[in-house]
């Protein structure tokens, strides 16, 4: 077993997501979920730098404490899913013997209904940005096609299949 602390730990892991394309966002996810147990394991123990010591309950009273917070199924799973690649991490790279997360139970996530608009609702935005093409042409995209907006903001020309079906199209990117 190598000998290393939580952070150093943290630190090789985050640049071998960098290492493997991981996006920027995904890297500020990762580490934000990571501090935020640091953080929790701060509060309780003495021995909270030292990797070797977690144990499975600690990870248990975290998921339990973010319930408490009233953090929603989704967000409590996507935690738990970083902790636990962190400590597989961990575990593949020999810095500790076995992945306490791993048999964790995951947080349910709760159902919900999308939100869509009523025709009346869709016609009075339309009908609101009528008198500006650009802001009529953005509302449009999004209401015809359900792209999202960080990919309607890189959207190029070039990215627009305007004979397909006589019906202008986004092309896949």
């Amino acid at each position: 077993m190598i000998d290393m602390t939580f952070e150093q730990g943290q630190q090789v892991f985050l640049k071998a997501l960098a290492g493997n394309n991981f996006s920027q966002e995904s890297i500020r996810a990762y580490n934000a979920d990571i501090i935020q147990f640091v953080d929790f394991l701060k509060s309780l123990r003495v021995d909270w730098n030292n990797p070797k010591k977690i144990e499975r309950l600690d990870i248990v009273e975290f998921m339990n404490r973010l319930a408490g917070l009233r953090r929603t199924g989704t967000t409590r799973a996507r935690k738990l899913a970083s902790i636990r690649h962190f400590l597989k991490f961990l575990k593949e790279n020999e810095i500790i013997a076995g992945n306490p997360a791993e048999t964790v139970i995951r947080a349910r996530k709760e159902e919900k209904d999308p939100t869509v608009l009523f025709k009346n609702e869709y016609k009075a935005l339309l009908f609101e940005a009528q008198e500006n093409s650009r802001d009529y042409a953005i509302l449009l995209t999004f209401l015809k096609s359900g792209i999202r907006e960080s990919e309607l903001a890189k959207l190029e020309i070039d990215d627009i299949d305007f004979h397909h079906d006589g019906v202008p199209v986004v092309l896949e990117q």
